[in-house]
């Protein structure tokens, strides 16, 4: 069933992932989710992963790898290779000196940060570390494709090696965050023709390769919230006047608008077997933080 909202979509799991096409306003849905987990009477932290700092604009706050409260109950981080690296090394090393050691060594940071899986391996350890912490993590992935290699790590992990220590870490990170009855994706789309595509395809991509499930579809940005049935017929006879003509033209655009949202919902609901919420269009924002408010009030209702 659809709704305007999902009030209470990040309780359903202790992490929940966010992802989508680029652009599509992932950041200030993770942020307005964690708000209004935090609303709820959780504790909850929101973590990017190793991004140029999106959630820190949002937030208008500075982030690094260690949560900082952003929020009364949230908490906000950027995990980043460099960071995590001694953590999860020192997980296979008990010795923190050697770890430290291997970390300062050029040669072999850079061996770690570009080999296949392992920065990516490292990134989710650190979404690991935290999940006793918090009552929910939300976690903002990069855009579709690099989040699809991310969701896959433990699996690539376990082809590269098959038993040992990184086998072994491969499998407490899957069990730790990423076993369907712990997570759950949540895809932000918006309602136009390529964002909608490729919303569809990746969400056709993760049911084939990821065993969890995606919970919903946040179509960002729209007018239909604003636009309901009886206001829409009200619209349409103002158009009709040709006395008001600058008054015209901008109703026009919000009718167009939410038919826009109306073609997206239905080539979506077509397509997924998800429900798919809607979220309203921002008309004015002073600060990436001001439009956190009327998202957490759509999340809310």
């Amino acid at each position: 069933m659809d709704s305007h909202a999902p009030r209470r979509l990040v309780l359903d799991r202790p992490i929940t992932f966010i992802t989508g096409k680029g652009g599509v306003g992932k950041s200030s849905v993770a942020a307005a989710l964690g708000l209004q987990g935090a609303a709820l009477g959780k504790r909850i932290l929101v973590a990017e992963l190793g991004t140029d700092g999106h959630l820190a604009r949002v937030f208008a706050q500075k982030l690094g790898h260690k949560p900082v409260q952003v929020a009364p109950g949230l908490d906000a981080a950027n995990f980043v290779v460099s960071e995590g690296l001694v953590a999860t090394l020192s997980s296979f090393v008990p010795f923190e000196r050697v770890v430290r050691t291997i970390v300062q060594n050029r040669i072999l940071k850079m061996f770690i940060e570009t080999a296949p899986s392992i920065s990516e391996a490292v990134l989710l350890d650190a979404v690991a570390s935290y999940r006793s912490k918090y009552d929910h993590i939300i976690v903002e992935l990069p855009a579709s494709g690099h989040a699809l290699t991310l969701l896959q790590v433990p699996d690539m992990l376990r082809r590269m090696v098959k038993r040992g220590p990184v086998a072994k870490k491969a499998d407490e990170i899957e069990a730790a965050i990423l076993m369907p009855d712990v997570a759950q994706i949540v895809l932000v789309a918006l309602p136009e023709a390529l964002p909608v595509q490729e919303t569809i395809e990746l969400a056709t991509k993760l049911q084939a390769v990821s065993k969890l499930r995606i919970a919903a579809v946040l179509l960002n940005q729209t007018m239909s919230p604003l636009v309901q049935g009886s206001e829409r017929a009200m619209l349409e006879k103002l158009t009709a006047d040709p006395k008001a003509e600058q008054l015209r033209r901008h109703l026009q655009h919000m009718l167009d608008a939410a038919r826009r949202d109306d073609k997206a919902l239905i080539e979506l609901r077509a397509k997924l077997d998800v429900p798919i919420y809607l979220l309203p269009y921002i008309m004015a924002a002073e600060s990436p933080r001001d439009i956190l408010g009327p998202i957490q009030a759509a999340l809310a209702s």
